[in-house]
């Protein structure tokens, strides 16, 4: 999705749970311990908020 609309989407992947229900994944990656910051935008925290049942976080 992000290749397709930047960033201005709120997440990374729409995709779809086994039952057939919409995904919405916002992938981050770090390096580091499990304890490391990372930055969300508030585009992201808007789609998360309002997208709440169907917006997955993937920290990689």
């Amino acid at each position: 999705m992000s290749q397709e609309d930047g960033d201005g989407a709120g997440y990374d992947i729409a995709s779809f749970s086994a039952d057939g229900r919409s995904r919405l994944i916002e992938v981050k990656t770090t390096n580091g311990w499990e304890r490391t910051p990372f930055h969300v935008t508030r585009n992201e925290l808007a789609v998360a908020e309002e997208k709440r049942a169907e917006w997955c976080l993937f920290r990689l």
